[in-house]
């Protein structure tokens, strides 16, 4: 497991290296998971690539409370976004790989989880450069079933 994520952090970085580096953002997210049902926190990075235009690599990492459980979970998706369907808004869609950490609180257990995520969200231009989101998680193997989450990303 503990190669996995190796690998899943060295790809990570490596398209991280091959991003445009004008468009770089960095923000925080919030939202709720569903199996396990959990209040999350995170952060996340976003790429752009410069080709193709529209794809960004976008790792985060979020923190789930809730339901006896405590979960860490690392990202690593790749995101499409669409031309802005909109003056300033642009719908984008995605999917990557989940590794999740669980703490199960009733009993001193903990394990290692990981599946794919389905991404589907709406970004939202702010005079500012920012991007205002909401995006919904969908969760694939070991990984929570679904998340609802809300974020704002800024220009690095």
């Amino acid at each position: 497991m503990k190669r996995l994520a190796l690998a899943v952090a060295a790809l990570t970085l490596v398209g991280a290296s091959l991003a445009s580096a004008q468009s770089e953002e960095i923000g925080p997210r919030i939202g709720l998971s569903i199996n396990p049902d959990q209040f999350v926190v995170g952060g996340q990075l976003q790429f752009p690539l410069n080709e193709p235009r529209g794809l960004a690599i976008a790792p985060s990492l979020e923190l789930g409370v809730g339901d006896d459980i405590t979960t860490i979970q690392f990202n690593g998706d790749v995101l499409y976004h669409f031309e802005n369907a909109g003056p300033r808004w642009n719908p984008y869609v995605g999917a990557g790989l989940g590794i999740a950490f669980y703490d199960f609180s009733e009993s001193d257990h903990s394990d290692t989880e990981t599946g794919v995520n389905l991404v589907g969200g709406m970004r939202f231009a702010q005079r500012s450069g920012s991007h205002l989101f909401t995006e919904l998680r969908l969760g694939v193997g070991d990984v929570p079933d679904a998340k609802i989450i809300v974020g704002w990303n800024f220009p690095m």
